[in-house]
């Protein structure tokens, strides 16, 4: 066997070189310190995850509560235009009906005053035929018991 030769080291079946390896106190404590870190940066994460979901719960609450703002708004929207419509057909009967208890109110007035409108226009007809007869009469044209 020459000197060149590497020697073939080999472990029985089941034995690892870590059985023969026991760590330092700096490097159990090294270890120990890494899985505390490890634990409080899982804790940090944990609460980060928590503040978030919390941050995105208040959020959903804010736009839940302003789209039943949105909708209640539309509702009420609807509501006083349904109003506005029902007023609009509401004034024309009102008026209907004030214009027919006005005229009964008025009906005696206005009687009286159609009357003295038509004792006026007998009297104009009766004017202009007195009138246009006297011209006849004037012009000799119409001859009769009174002319």
């Amino acid at each position: 066997m020459g000197k060149n030769r590497p020697i073939l080291m080999a472990l029985p079946h089941g034995v690892s070189l870590g059985d023969f390896y026991l760590p330092t106190w700096d490097e159990r404590a090294l270890e120990w310190h890494g899985a505390q870190i490890r634990l409080i940066q899982a804790d940090l994460h944990c609460r980060w995850v928590q503040e978030q979901n919390d941050r995105l719960a208040r959020a959903a609450d804010e736009l839940d509560a302003i789209e039943r703002k949105l909708a209640l708004a539309a509702v009420r929207e609807a509501q006083e235009k349904w109003w506005q419509d029902e007023a609009r057909k509401g004034e024309s009967e009102m008026a209907a009906l004030m214009d027919m208890f006005q005229k009964q109110l008025d009906a005696r007035n206005y009687n009286r005053m159609l009357a003295r409108v038509e004792e006026a226009r007998k009297d104009i007809e009766r004017d202009g035929l007195r009138i246009e007869r006297l011209e006849l009469l004037r012009r000799g044209v119409v001859r009769g018991r009174r002319g």
